[in-house]
């Protein structure tokens, strides 16, 4: 129950950011999608905001070489989508580790969580996706940081049988 009720909760605050845009750019005349965008979020969609969109678009995708591409055009390596996810997670929950490297390397943060209180660190070690796990750790990932359930990336790995996720976090300081 309480699980439920702090996503409810997770959905009303993203809901009542995109109210606030949307009426932000009512009263300044500008559209809804800008004023999403000055929030830091960008629509899914592409429009002005399409270099960061699409950023995420191929990231989840695996189009390494794209992502490359728009970062080097401007794309922001910290861009956010509607439901709060940056590029770095969306490879992470499409588990494309290539992606996941070349956007740690541009400075992506590990442990920017999305709407849903997951991070990459996290969808990480709940997916069992090791190879990207093992590079938020060496990233900085924060050990201490807990999903929207309130557990670790320890607890997801170890209730979905994902025994060598569990052990690289054993083996830390987690």
């Amino acid at each position: 129950m309480a699980a439920s009720a702090a996503f409810v909760a997770a959905r009303r605050r993203l809901l009542a950011r995109l109210a606030q845009g949307v009426a932000a750019g009512a009263a300044t005349g500008v559209g809804a999608a800008a004023a999403v965008r000055a929030q830091g979020r960008v629509p899914e969609s592409g429009g002005p905001g399409g270099r960061d969109a699409a950023l995420i678009r191929a990231a989840a995708a695996g189009d390494a070489a794209e992502v490359a591409r728009l970062l080097g055009d401007g794309a922001s390596v910290g861009a956010r989508d509607l439901r709060g996810r940056t590029a770095l997670l969306a490879a992470t929950d499409a588990n494309q580790p290539a992606v996941a490297r070349a956007l740690i390397a541009a400075g992506a943060d590990v442990n920017a969580q999305d709407a849903q209180r997951d991070s990459a660190f996290l969808l990480a070690g709940a997916r069992g996706h090791v190879e990207i796990l093992r590079m938020t750790i060496a990233a900085g990932a924060d050990l201490k940081s807990r999903n929207r359930y309130g557990g670790t990336a320890l607890i997801p790995a170890c209730h979905y049988g994902h025994v060598e996720a569990v052990r690289v976090l054993l083996q830390t300081a987690i």
